[in-house]
C-alpha cells in the first residue's frame, strides 16, 4: 500500500461516510471541556500525527483539483463532442483565461461544468449562472453549449426564484454587465432563463464520462 493510499484509509476510517456528522459530534464532545477531557479524547478518538499528517498528504496531492479535473475532463471530451470538420480555435483549459470560452470552435462556444451538486451550493450557481449569462449574451451566431454533469439540478435552479440580489452578490463584472443590460427589470433566475432558453443548450455529459 502506498502512503496516498494509507492516508485515505486512515482519513476515511476515522470520518467514516459522513464527515459533516463526525465533525458535529466532535464539536459537540469538546463543548465545555478542560484539557484533561480534550487529552482524553484525542487518546480515544486516536487523533494524533498520523492523522494530521494524513489529511496534510491529501490536501498537498488534492492542490487546484478543480482545475485539473477542468482541464482532464475538457480533453477527454472533445473527441466525443466534436464534429468530423469542427476545429478547434481557442481553448481556456485552466484557469490562465486565455479563451473567452471553455471552447471555441468554428462551429460552437461552449462552457463545462464538472461539479456534483448537493444542497444549495450557493458559490456553485453564481458561477453557472455567470457562464449561462455569458454564452446568453454572446454576440457570436454560432452553437451556444454550456455542458454540465447532470442536467437536472441545473434546470431546477435556472427555472427557480432564487433571487439576483443573491446570485450577482460578490460577482461584481456580472452585476455590473447584469445591471446594464436589464437593470432592476428581472428579479428571478427563472425570468432571465424563460427570456433565453432557446438561445443557449444545456447538455449532461455524465454518461460521456462513462463511455
Amino acid at each position: 500500500m502506498t502512503e496516498i493510499e494509507e492516508s485515505l484509509e486512515i482519513l476515511n476510517s476515522f470520518f467514516g461516510d459522513n464527515p459533516t456528522k463526525k465533525i458535529g459530534e466532535l464539536n459537540k464532545s469538546l463543548a465545555a471541556s478542560d484539557r484533561t477531557q480534550i487529552n482524553q479524547l484525542l487518546s480515544e478518538e486516536k487523533i494524533g500525527r498520523n492523522l494530521i499528517h494524513s489529511a496534510y498528504l491529501i490536501k498537498k496531492i488534492s492542490a487546484q483539483i478543480d482545475t485539473k479535473l477542468h482541464c482532464l475532463g475538457i480533453i477527454y471530451l472533445l473527441n466525443k463532442l466534436l464534429d468530423e470538420d469542427e476545429i478547434i480555435e481557442s481553448l481556456a483549459l485552466g484557469s490562465d483565461n486565455q479563451s473567452e470560452f471553455d471552447l471555441v470552435t468554428n462551429h460552437r462556444i461552449a462552457e463545462f461544468k464538472f461539479g456534483e451538486w448537493k444542497g444549495k451550493d450557493s458559490m456553485r450557481r453564481k458561477k453557472l449562472f455567470q457562464d449561462y449569462f455569458n454564452l446568453a449574451e454572446s454576440s457570436s451566431s454560432k452553437r451556444k453549449i454550456l455542458y454540465v454533469y447532470e442536467l437536472d439540478p441545473v434546470l431546477k435552479f435556472l427555472q427557480s426564484s432564487s433571487d439576483f440580489s443573491n446570485i450577482l452578490d460578490k460577482e461584481e463584472s456580472l452585476r455590473i454587465a447584469f445591471r446594464k443590460k436589464y437593470g432592476n427589470s428581472l428579479t428571478f433566475v427563472k425570468e432571465y432563463y424563460a427570456i433565453k432558453d432557446r438561445l443557449v443548450e444545456i447538455i449532461e455529459f455524465k454518461e460521456l464520462l462513462n463511455n
